[in-house]
């Protein structure tokens, strides 16, 4: 009778254990449209913040706080066990030694340019050779690709801005030729400029990367970034995220 005893109080625990609501500090950056700040560095906004939440939902798991921080404070946050998440992020093997990383990506990071609307069919980019006569903005300290930065280093035909908005008023003062940006950053920042009617999208890109979220090693156990991974994937497959995914010009 013990023994069953015993046998019962453990599915008991186990059962109890994994039914109960989990909960996470998550952290990111800046970084709209995928996350950025409205009223304070608590209220975050976003694209991915609400691919994460939806997917912890399906978990049964709560967020105990969402926060913006300044991005080498946040990793090194994750790092530490101060947070348990922290998005959006490439692979590296610095933070694969401290982080775990899901199989399953949050989205596919594309790296495009954008031209004025009147240049359209006269300027065209399939390699960076077509590109020798044009001037290109660019944001200062961002990477692109290492093929991007020896061409336009080599070339010399670039000029810098410390903010993305910039390169486009730059852009449409006839300044530069073209914009150097990530896909759905720079529909964001068109239209928040309200210039949507004066700029095209050259349609290839010219670095593609993925992006994830990663959880600390110090925090959180494997196991529970496999079931992330697998309800992310599921979740990426539903409609209901290919449109929202659609009308903010994201990648998947």
């Amino acid at each position: 009778m013990k023994w069953f005893l015993s046998i019962m109080t453990a599915l008991v625990l186990v059962t109890t254990s994994a039914n109960a609501k989990e909960s996470l500090n998550v952290g990111s950056d800046e970084w709209p449209p995928y996350h950025y700040a409205v009223e304070s560095v608590a209220d975050v906004h976003g694209f991915v913040p609400v691919m994460v939440t939806t997917v912890l939902e399906k978990m049964n798991v709560a967020v105990n706080d969402y926060r913006i921080y300044p991005w080498a404070r946040a990793v090194q946050m994750v790092f530490s066990g101060k947070l348990d998440a922290l998005f959006t992020t490439t692979k590296t093997a610095t933070r694969e030694d401290h982080c775990y990383f899901p199989q399953e990506p949050l989205i596919k990071f594309s790296y495009v340019f954008f031209i004025r609307k009147e240049d359209a069919g006269s300027l065209t980019f399939n390699t960076f050779d077509d590109l020798k006569k044009y001037t290109i903005g660019v944001v200062k300290g961002f990477s692109y690709s290492p093929e991007f930065m020896d061409f336009i280093k080599k070339e010399q035909n670039y000029e810098e801005v410390t903010e993305g908005k910039q390169n486009f008023q730059k852009l449409l003062a006839k300044r530069i030729d073209l914009v150097a940006v990530p896909r759905s950053v720079g529909y964001w920042q068109i239209k928040t400029l309200g210039v949507e009617d004066e700029v095209v999208l050259l349609p290839k890109a010219f670095n593609e990367d993925l992006l994830y979220i990663m959880f600390s090693k110090k925090t959180v156990d494997e196991a529970f970034v496999d079931r992330f991974s697998r309800e992310l994937k599921k979740y990426k497959e539903s409609n209901v995220f290919k449109l929202f995914a659609e009308s903010h010009h994201i990648n998947y």
